[in-house]
């Protein structure tokens, strides 16, 4: 074999051999991209398949999740009906209109807006309206303010007695000078209000949630003292004088005559704002809030009274309202009444010839209670939840016509007090007006009593139907009077003894 041959051969050989590697190489890359092609679709394959695990967890998550807020939900009180409503009105003619449907304001009643750049007073707008004007006044976060600096006005007045820090009334004197002692003064700016801050026209609505009426400037006064059921006072001192400016008394005053708010004429009209009060109380100063006086029917609906009554006893001159209605007829719904500090009596309706109050709450005062004194006709409770301490309703020299019908709510007080307080007397007079009193699905507080007083007849107590915590909750209508000289007080709160 040459060498040529022998060259040949190894040439060859390499020559495979390179060829060989190459095709290794080839198919080991083909090879590895199978590979990784594979190990790519294998991760896709369990990427989506962890997608639609991930996604079922979702999926199961979420339905869980939407199953417990329902759950919540259910459990969650209903959207509270007390105050004003969230809806906001726009301040504009089509926005009164929807405002004044939607609360139901009286037609013959001339809509005035009150924009949110007003700067005025409240007695100054109210005394540049009209008298049948009910007043719309736009939403804003900032109140509309009425101004206590000057102190509560009455025209005509100029002072009335005082009172000192032992309860007792120190006359007012007008010194030869001009000057007066014992007196507290009164500072007359033109106002038409009687002891108050301001006097509404026919009404006020808000157009807002937002829409409040809080005092601005300060003040401070002597409170008012008991002086008109103090009987260890001789009658001398049992009234104060109001005086002119010359120094002449010019009448009594009866009751706390001091509020914020007052309105009188007929018809009025009031909703959906928040009435606020003085954070000091005046120094002292017994006040209502809004107080209303005229015939027709009264109406007052989703209006928050928050702090804007001050009151230390249930009797004259020291009980005040936070709502008063005097004659005529009243509806009153969904308010919320908050006491801020001494308050007491929530309502009070003065020689009134009925009414309705719906869907309101009355919490506990520190001492007071609902008040109707002097009412005839048909006064119609529904859903009342009312909350007393020592008592929760006073019906005081009732007149012959007199029912109240109370259906749904609660009535409670503290163990061993009193339901009602009633004086079932025609006023001026020893006889009986027989007052019919009808509860239906009241929850009522057990342990308590009425109270008639000095047990002489006059009371037809009737109907505690379904009105008990009891979960039975149906007793016996019972036709209950009161004998005359029965001197233990009449349980009124059902017992075994009522039930069927």
């Amino acid at each position: 074999m040459t060498h040529a041959d022998e060259w040949s051969i190894t040439y060859n050989q390499h020559f495979n051999a390179f060829v060989q590697s190459k095709i290794d190489d080839a198919v080991s890359e083909q090879r590895a991209r199978a590979e990784a092609a594979e190990a790519r679709a294998d991760a896709a394959e369990d990427r989506e398949a962890a997608l639609v695990v991930e996604g079922q967890e979702k999926d199961a998550l979420i339905a869980q999740l939407r199953a417990r807020i329902a759950e919540l939900e259910a459990q969650l009180p209903e959207a509270s009906p007390f105050g004003p409503v969230a809806q906001v009105f726009p301040a504009t003619a089509e926005g009164v209109a929807a405002a004044a449907a939607h609360f139901g304001v009286p037609a013959d009643a001339n809509k005035v807006l009150i924009l949110a750049t007003e700067t005025r007073k409240l007695e100054q707008i109210h005394a540049q309206a009209g008298a049948n004007d009910v007043l719309f006044f736009e939403n804003r976060t900032a109140p509309y303010e009425y101004d206590v600096s000057q102190g509560p006005m009455a025209p005509g007045v100029a002072a009335y007695d005082g009172i000192d820090a032992n309860g007792k009334i120190t006359r007012a004197v007008r010194n030869a000078d001009g000057s007066w002692s014992g007196a507290v003064r009164i500072t007359n700016t033109g106002s038409r209000a009687w002891f108050g801050f301001t006097r509404t026209r026919r009404g006020i609505v808000g157009l807002g949630p937002d829409v409040k009426f809080a005092p601005s400037g300060t003040l401070v006064r002597p409170s008012f003292a008991v002086l008109q059921d103090n009987g260890q006072l001789p009658a001398s001192e049992r009234y104060q004088y109001r005086y002119d400016a010359n120094g002449n008394r010019a009448g009594t005053i009866n009751g706390c005559p001091v509020k914020l708010f007052e309105a009188e004429q007929d018809n009025t009209f009031f909703a959906n704002f928040t009435l606020v009060g003085p954070d000091n109380d005046f120094g002292g100063m017994q006040y209502s809030g809004l107080s209303i006086k005229g015939n027709g029917l009264h109406q007052v609906k989703h209006v928050r009274f928050h702090g804007c009554w001050h009151g230390t006893q249930g009797v004259p001159n020291t009980e005040t309202g936070a709502l008063g209605f005097n004659f005529g007829t009243y509806l009153y719904e969904n308010c919320d009444f908050i006491p801020v500090g001494p308050a007491t009596s929530a309502v009070m309706t003065n020689n009134s010839l009925g009414g309705q109050m719906r869907n309101n709450r009355i919490p506990k005062v520190s001492n007071g209670l609902l008040t109707h004194w002097r009412p005839t006709g048909v006064h119609i409770m529904e859903n009342i939840d009312l909350d007393g301490g020592i008592r929760s309703f006073n019906l005081e020299e009732i007149r012959p016509g007199f029912e109240l019908r109370w259906t749904g709510g609660s009535f409670k007080v503290d163990t061993g007090r009193h339901h009602f307080g009633i004086n079932p007397y025609v006023p001026g007079s020893n006889q009986p007006a027989f007052p019919k009193i009808t509860l239906v699905d009241v929850e009522v507080s057990q342990d308590a009593w009425a109270y008639v007083n000095g047990g002489r007849p006059g009371l037809d107590l009737n109907a505690y139907q379904g009105s008990t915590s009891d979960p039975i909750g149906i007793r016996k209508s019972d036709q209950r009077h009161v004998n005359d000289g029965v001197a233990q007080p009449v349980n009124c709160v059902p017992d075994v003894r009522w039930a069927t």
